[in-house]
């Protein structure tokens, strides 16, 4: 690897949230196995900042509880004990999350 690639790297990670994009959520590194989400379990790696709401619990189910107070902080259990969460501002169907990821 050259010295420019993680250079590079993180252009292009800014580039993608500039166009509206966001990387895929990390993910634990803790089981081999495929992490599966909320009441669906599912691939908790199909959901994106780029999706409402809605989308996001037509993947996952709906969400096992709301750890937030200025904002909603949706959160999901998943299958190797971490959970999926997205942060919204609003709770309507069409809003999009602030951030999505994993909690440990």
């Amino acid at each position: 690897m050259t010295a420019l690639a993680p250079v590079a790297l993180a252009l292009i990670l800014l580039a993608m949230i500039a166009c509206g994009g966001s990387p895929p959520p990390s993910r634990p590194a803790a089981s081999a196995s495929v992490v599966r989400c909320g009441t669906k379990h599912a691939d908790p790696r199909l959901i994106t900042a780029n999706m409402t709401l809605g989308d996001i619990t037509s993947v996952l189910g709906e969400p096992d509880r709301d750890i937030g107070s200025a904002l909603f902080v949706l959160e999901w259990d998943c299958s190797d004990g971490s959970r999926f969460f997205a942060s919204l501002a609003s709770l309507e169907p069409q809003t999009k999350p602030n951030a999505v990821g994993f909690n440990k």
